[in-house]
């Protein structure tokens, strides 16, 4: 698919303008409400007209497969025109190396697990943004994060997650992860509060044990 943009019909509309690699909608977007598939379209789309608000769908579930869409994160805060305009990252799964460097880059908020498919309507996609509270913001989000999530890579999709409070010899699971460390109840994990760090190899950088 060609990269396409369109614009919100009216001037006087609250206006959102969306990116995401592809079109859930096949093209079927709301009034009030700007698609675009990449994040050199947005960026120019959102240099070139007023939005009340930028929401940028990650769909890469590991860091590698998000690391555009972080980018364009960090240039439209970096950028005179569009610093000022809340930028939503809506999150296809929870990874905590995401939304370090999505914090890192600047943006407002982050949520995880929206539907695209309502988030290309207008009045989803509005409702969705006056919804956030302190609770959705970066920072916050990411606090809530154990900070010794590590991530090993499978494939280019997909990622095994491990303790590395227990040395990375610990996988976790899907349940773990939703119910402890990626909750603020990982503060009271006897792994989080007696760590044991996996240990440096002498003279090989980067590899631990």
């Amino acid at each position: 698919m060609s990269p396409i943009s369109i614009r919100p019909r009216a001037a006087n509309t609250r206006s959102v303008l969306f990116c995401a690699d592809d079109d859930p909608l096949g093209r079927r977007i709301s009034e009030g409400l700007a698609w675009t598939s990449t994040p050199t379209m947005c960026l120019s789309a959102a240099t070139q007209h007023s939005y009340d608000a930028i929401i940028l769908y990650i769909k890469g579930s590991t860091l590698s497969k998000s690391i555009s869409m972080i980018e364009l994160c960090a240039e439209l805060k970096k950028n005179f025109h569009t610093h000022a305009s809340p930028v939503l990252a809506v999150c296809f799964s929870v990874n905590r190396r995401i939304v370090e460097r999505l914090t890192a880059a600047g943006a407002d908020f982050v949520v995880f697990g929206q539907d695209p498919e309502k988030l290309c309507r207008a009045d989803e996609s509005t409702a969705l943004m006056d919804q956030l509270k302190e609770a959705h913001r970066s920072g916050q989000v990411l606090a809530r994060l154990c900070p010794y999530l590590d991530y090993s890579s499978i494939n280019d999709d997909q990622e095994l997650t491990t303790c590395r409070a227990y040395a990375n010899w610990l996988v976790l699971g899907p349940r773990m992860l939703r119910e402890l460390c990626q909750t603020p109840g990982h503060l009271n994990c006897m792994y989080y509060q007696n760590p044991r760090l996996p240990k440096q190899v002498p003279g090989a950088e980067g590899r631990t044990v």
